[in-house]
């Protein structure tokens, strides 16, 4: 009996010796698991070079807006507009854009057409309103003054000399008469100059293209 006892002795000490060999564990002391994360690698997008072809492909939206203005000149006493822009313009530049487009069906573009040159086109036509420059050309030779003739010289080639003048020939000859000088004290000895005095020569620029 005594042996049963110490063995149950000797047991139960092992037991305690054992329980308190191994730490307690707390919830201070667990920890949550960490998810691993993914090894990042280097990798280097690939970059593919446009071709024709691929640029052939692909469509070019192209907006050509043509802004068309004119401001609002005045007239003199006499109701006559004392600039010849306008109907310069309409006759020549504007008229040529139209046209340009015409020659290509199927062409878009936006052409803006300003209100000031809308109303003095109006009156052109509506009006039969004209200006300085084309009074001026209407004028028989012989009944023209100096004053007249001096304006005509000075203010009838009032054009690019290079890019518009220059290819009309006729225009360009008269321009070689008349001489390259600005001012009217300057120009004015060019009346005396064969070729430009006495004769309907002087007006002539205003009709080496219709509306000039």
């Amino acid at each position: 009996m005594k042996t049963i006892s110490k063995l149950l002795s000797i047991v139960l000490l092992l037991a305690l010796l054992a329980g308190c060999a191994k730490p307690a564990t707390t919830p201070e002391a667990m920890q949550a698991p960490v998810e691993e994360q993914p090894v990042a690698t280097e990798e280097t997008e690939e970059v593919t070079e446009p071709t024709e072809e691929m640029v052939e492909d692909l469509p070019l939206y192209v907006n050509l807006t043509w802004h068309q203005h004119q401001p609002l000149y005045y007239k003199n006493e006499d109701g006559v507009y004392t600039r010849p822009w306008v109907r310069v313009h309409a006759t020549k530049d504007y008229l040529d854009m139209a046209e340009m487009i015409d020659q290509h069906p199927g062409m878009k573009a936006t052409i803006n057409l300003t209100p000031s040159l809308i109303r003095q086109l109006d009156d052109f036509v509506n009006n039969g309103t004209k200006d300085l420059y084309w009074e001026l050309a209407e004028v028989p030779a012989a009944e023209l003054s100096l004053e007249q003739k001096t304006f005509i010289l000075e203010r009838f080639f009032d054009a690019n000399w290079d890019h518009i003048i220059a290819i009309f020939p006729r225009y360009q000859e008269l321009l070689d008469l008349r001489g390259f000088q600005r001012s009217a004290n300057l120009v004015q000895p060019g009346l005396g100059r064969p070729g430009l005095s006495g004769s309907r020569t002087l007006q002539s620029p205003s009709r080496q293209r219709p509306g000039f």
